[in-house]
């Protein structure tokens, strides 16, 4: 138990530089305030391949992070996740996977030394209030501890400005990431992710041990 505070920091610095997932419908833009009017997607989160997304993270570093959707897939517990390169000037380069099916959105972030944890992040057809579970990781364990997420559609239909720009048809859910404390899931980590219909994720806030950080969409390409 002594690690969990660094285990949980280290999550909220991986989790700010990752996307999500999987499409329908084109959309394009090359304006870093893009015209979402002209969505004709009907995914929460878009993954044509060559599709990007940039993001501003301010932590660990402040750094603008690029997303690519590939064509490749890998398969994970018979699902067949979307590749997605992340590449950041400070923070480098790295494979994410993401999953989108039955209305839920997934996404798998490998971490040195911890393995690789999955996010469900979104239930697109829950009503607001509505809650889920799911595993952290494939084996429900993190750091050889029990551990869960829990999810809740806190708003829908929203609109949210971002770096300057106005989205509509956005759904806000909150993600907290909990271990088993003394037979109990105590929460370590909370997210709030804002996710616009036709676009993905604009807006990610993490809060950890009093660590907060954002991650916010600069611009975007939906081929």
């Amino acid at each position: 138990m002594i690690h969990l505070k660094q285990t949980w920091a280290t999550l909220a610095a991986i989790c700010l530089i990752s996307v999500l997932f999987t499409s329908c419908g084109k959309k394009t833009s090359d304006d870093p305030n893009p015209d979402d009017s002209k969505t004709t997607s009907t995914s929460y989160q878009p993954l044509t391949v060559n599709s990007t997304w940039t993001y501003l993270t301010d932590y660990p570093t402040t750094d603008n992070v690029v997303l690519t959707a590939t064509a490749s897939t890998q398969t994970f517990n018979n699902k067949a996740y979307t590749v997605v390169q992340s590449k950041g000037a400070k923070l480098g380069s790295q494979n994410q996977y993401f999953y989108n099916a039955n209305h839920l959105y997934n996404y798998r972030v490998p971490i040195d030394g911890m393995g690789t944890i999955d996010f469900t992040y979104l239930n697109d057809n829950a009503a607001v209030n509505a809650t889920w579970k799911a595993n952290v990781t494939d084996n429900g364990s993190l750091n050889g501890i029990p551990a869960q997420m829990t999810g809740t559609i806190t708003e829908k239909g929203i609109t949210k400005t971002v770096s300057g720009k106005q989205y509509t048809d956005v759904i806000h859910t909150t993600i907290l990431l909990q271990y088993n404390v003394a037979s109990t899931y105590t929460t370590f980590a909370t997210y709030e992710f804002y996710v616009a219909k036709g676009i993905g994720i604009i807006e990610m806030d993490s809060s950890t041990f009093g660590l907060t950080s954002t991650l916010k969409l600069q611009s975007y390409q939906i081929k």
